[in-house]
Order: C-alpha cells, then sequence, then structure tokens
C-alpha cells in the first residue's frame, strides 16, 4: 500500500485494525501471531515507502538519460503509439 502512496502511519493503523478486529483466537489481539503479523506489516511498508521512493529517484534521473538505448526505446514507444493511433482510427472510424 505504502508502494502506491499510502502513508506509514496509515499503512500502520489499518494493520492495527486488522489485528484488532480478529475472531481467531489464534490471532487476538497481543498474541504471538498478532505480533508478528503487526510486525511483517511494518516492515512491509517500510519496503513499499523505499520502493516509491526509489521509483521516483529512477523516473527523475530517466528524464535526464541521454544514452542510445534510452533515445532508441523513446523511437519505439512513438512507434508503438503512432500505430495503436492507426489501428484505433481505422476501427473507429
Amino acid at each position: 500500500m505504502t508502494s502506491r502512496g499510502m502513508s506509514l502511519q496509515d499503512a500502520y493503523d489499518l494493520g492495527v485494525a486488522h489485528e484488532l478486529d480478529s475472531d481467531d483466537t489464534d490471532e487476538e489481539w497481543g498474541s504471538q501471531d498478532s505480533v508478528a503479523d503487526l510486525h511483517n506489516n511494518n516492515v512491509g511498508a517500510q519496503v513499499g515507502v523505499e520502493a516509491l521512493a526509489t521509483a521516483a529517484v529512477d523516473a527523475y534521473m530517466y528524464k535526464f538519460d541521454t544514452s542510445p538505448e534510452k533515445i532508441m526505446i523513446s523511437k519505439l514507444r512513438a512507434m508503438v503509439d503512432q500505430r495503436r493511433e492507426l489501428d484505433f482510427s481505422s476501427t473507429h472510424g
């Protein structure tokens, strides 16, 4: 969830609410399973935040990339987009 923009606090609160709402006696609040679930939720949320930040940096840096590979990829994408427009206009008048 955090990798898609949910705040770390909201992700934590949602995990706590889920654990509090459990009807399973093995996973009731404060049990080993509940504590382990909360820990895993927190680790996952941190990974999501880091992934989102890394993706943002990568996207920013890609903007300035002038490598031959990026130029070729940009040309291929333009060709694909042009083909899609032609296909769409031929099927939709």
